[in-house]
């Protein structure tokens, strides 16, 4: 891999004077570099300077080097082998000008590919560095990282909002499926109850994991280290349109969890993942918040796809709908059909199927319900009893504050007048989740955790779809060489 690490603050003890940032233009077939304006005076550059050219392939870098006006260089600029700043006439002044373009600099920008492809200019006193831009250089890092791990069969994962650990298994699992073997290096989380389950349930994916618990906002990012495959889920309270009606919010962004944009947006910096996977509400999509994350992971270089996955993509009993985007640097050039999932059918029939025959589950009265419900209706608001049996095939989102006995949730009914709640068992059973990842914590908390979970089969689907596209992409040679 090719050095990417440049003092910018300073070059051979010179400090750094300006800097800028352009598009990386062609002519006849070569990368053109140029720079202009009252900067090139400032680092003595001004006009009919003669300048050498320097390309440094190895570092990614092309170097002037502003030369004396001597005989000898006089000759050397009339045989070409000097530039010289040009100028053009402006309002009272010329304007210095410098525009290279030959083959030793295609060679030296030949990975900043695309009519994307940028550079950085660094000015100082009688030198200008010139390299790739530095979205562009985190960008071939990122890549070139993937490639090689995922040539040696491995990907590193990052997590955030990790919850009891769900997303964060299932897209591990996901993974393994596609065949590589994924090894988490960090995970976020605001409750450290939540955690503490997570790592007691599945120490298999948290060992030897850094965890962070706190909001992502406080999250010191020179602590996170850089991954292949970043899973986040913002908190869907505020997007929801259950969550906006209840806080009398007219749009997420002005909820308290507004911030987590910015937080998510550092840990991605940080981290410079190549896949960005991440689910919420299917409203969130055209939130103010995720438009802008799009624009903005777009903008550093990832494709972004868009999924909206319901039951028919999971096979959970739970009807749980949800809007999934993926996103992968875009030098990769993955296949986008490959990471469409696939439809399935039910895993289990019916409730009865996933129901514990030997509950001791306590049962209570409706009367308490139908009240309320009386009540609701009464005040013009559509809240009603939800009941379900064994014959039920589907079953709507049960919400994390599932044990307060709320009348519209789903409950189970004896047809005789009572209900209960569904067990933590039944609860994962219902969106897929594996029974032991709601081991080791109360009813209240694993209802928590599932409650702002996945239908665990949608997280396996799409890292498994990712992952393989990003095998089958890294497979020609126009792939390897990144990592050459």
């Amino acid at each position: 891999m090719r050095n990417k690490t440049m003092s910018k603050q300073r070059f051979e003890r010179r400090p750094l004077i300006s800097a800028s940032y352009h598009e990386l233009k062609e002519h006849k077939n070569n990368r053109r570099i140029w720079i202009e304006g009252e900067t090139l005076n400032d680092v003595s550059f001004p006009v009919d300077t003669l300048f050498r050219v320097e390309c440094d392939i190895d570092n990614m870098r092309v170097i002037l080097r502003a030369v004396p006006s001597t005989p000898e260089n006089i000759a050397l600029h009339k045989r070409r082998q000097l530039n010289k700043v040009s100028g053009r006439k402006m309002t009272g002044w010329i304007k210095p000008i410098i525009d290279v373009c030959n083959a030793n600099i295609t060679e030296v920008f030949k990975d900043a590919y695309g009519e994307q492809g940028r550079f950085a200019a660094y000015a100082y006193d009688g030198v200008i560095v010139f390299t790739t831009h530095p979205d562009d250089a985190k960008r071939i890092e990122r890549e070139v990282s993937l490639v090689r791990n995922v040539a040696n069969g491995t990907i590193t994962e990052g997590s955030a909002f990790t919850g009891i650990g769900i997303s964060t298994n299932s897209t591990h699992d996901g993974y393994q499926k596609a065949g590589l073997k994924p090894k988490l290096k960090w995970a976020v989380e605001l409750e450290g109850r939540y955690l503490d389950a997570a790592k007691k349930n599945s120490p298999e994916v948290f060992s030897g994991a850094r965890m962070f618990t706190g909001y992502v906002e406080e999250v010191e990012k020179d602590l996170i280290e850089p991954v292949n495959s970043f899973s986040f889920s913002m908190s869907c309270t505020d997007h929801s349109n259950v969550g906006k009606a209840k806080k009398g919010l007219s749009d997420a962004e002005e909820g308290e969890t507004a911030t987590q944009i910015f937080g998510v947006m550092g840990l991605i910096y940080a981290a410079n993942p190549a896949i960005l996977i991440s689910e919420n509400v299917p409203s969130a999509k055209n939130s103010f918040t995720y438009k802008v994350l799009r624009k903005e992971l777009e903008r550093i270089g990832y494709n972004v796809y868009d999924l909206f996955l319901g039951q028919e993509h999971s096979g959970s009993l739970d009807r749980r709908e949800r809007y999934w985007f993926i996103a992968v640097s875009k030098g990769l050039n993955i296949d986008p059909q490959m990471l469409v999932p696939r439809t399935r059918d039910l895993v289990y029939k019916n409730v009865g199927e996933i129901l514990d025959k030997n509950t001791n589950a306590e049962w209570f009265p409706l009367t308490k319900f139908e009240t309320r419900q009386a009540k609701n209706i009464a005040e013009g608001r559509n809240f009603k009893i939800n009941l379900v049996d064994e014959n039920t095939t589907v079953v709507g989102t049960i919400p994390r504050n599932y044990t307060k006995h709320q009348v519209s949730n789903p409950h189970l009914t004896d047809h005789n007048g009572n209900y209960r709640l569904f067990s933590k068992e039944e609860h994962a059973a219902l969106k897929l989740v594996p029974p032991r990842l709601v081991g080791h914590m109360s009813a209240t908390v694993a209802h928590e955790g599932l409650g702002q979970g996945i239908a665990y089969t949608h997280g396996v689907e799409c890292a498994f779809n990712v992952g393989t596209a990003v095998i089958a992409a890294t497979q020609p040679q126009s792939q390897l060489r990144l990592a050459s």
